[in-house]
């Protein structure tokens, strides 16, 4: 499924859960993946078609802050791509700190759980933060990043200034409870985590293989990124 179809789609399907339950809290991604993903969100805010007012919004993970600057922020890129686009209401919306972390997994189980996560994957399968070796009953928790994840970071940011070390995301038990779950996977580079997503054991060294478990998952791939299927 070509980028472009795939961000819509998965926009149709944040419209049909938000259509049902005005205030479903949904999971939402940063970083490259979604980003047409949040363009269709706003043209369609723009054009009437959908209002986020009510919605609840919860960012899958967090980098930690080092140094003497910020560093990079992906609550500030969900801000300026989404938030400060529509009308979804900033008070709303949970972004994970060390502030909140230990209590994150409780604040979205007495919300009702997740109506709906939509995930990018990583290189290594991982969804959120949750880096190979994470267990399936991991919680919500401050991460070291692997490696390969800062070798991500340092190409999409360009350099290592401020590169954090951890990050805060969400654990993988909550993440699979959500009722409905969205992966978006786009590019040669993501095509063996893909297969390993869909094929391999649903163990730690494959965090995202655990997406295997749950009964409502719908993955959004491009050709490329399907490749090894």
């Amino acid at each position: 499924m070509p980028y472009d179809q795939a961000a819509s789609a998965v926009a149709d399907m944040i419209s049909e859960t938000v259509a049902c339950k005005p205030e479903a809290l949904i999971a939402l991604p940063s970083g490259r993946t979604p980003r047409a993903l949040y363009e269709e969100l706003v043209r369609r805010y723009e054009d009437g078609r959908l209002s986020l007012s009510s919605v609840r919004l919860v960012l899958i993970a967090e980098f930690e802050s080092t140094g003497p600057e910020r560093g990079i922020c992906l609550a500030d890129s969900l801000k300026a791509r989404l938030i400060d686009k529509t009308d979804v209401k900033l008070k709303n919306c949970i972004f994970p700190s060390i502030e909140n972390i230990d209590r994150l997994d409780d604040i979205i189980a007495s919300s009702g759980g997740l109506d709906l996560a939509v995930l990018g994957l990583g290189r290594e399968g991982q969804i959120a933060y949750n880096e190979p070796t994470a267990q399936f009953s991991s919680s919500s928790r401050k991460q070291k990043l692997s490696p390969a994840s800062c070798r991500t970071l340092i190409e999409l940011y360009g350099g290592e200034l401020n590169l954090p070390a951890y990050a805060y995301t969400l654990g993988i038990k909550t993440i699979v409870s959500a009722k409905k779950i969205a992966v978006m996977a786009f590019g040669e580079e993501k095509a063996d985590a893909v297969f390993k997503m869909l094929y391999a054991r649903d163990d730690s060294l494959v965090p995202a293989a655990f997406l295997q478990i749950p009964a409502n998952v719908t993955v959004f791939a491009d050709k490329a990124a399907a490749s090894k299927l």
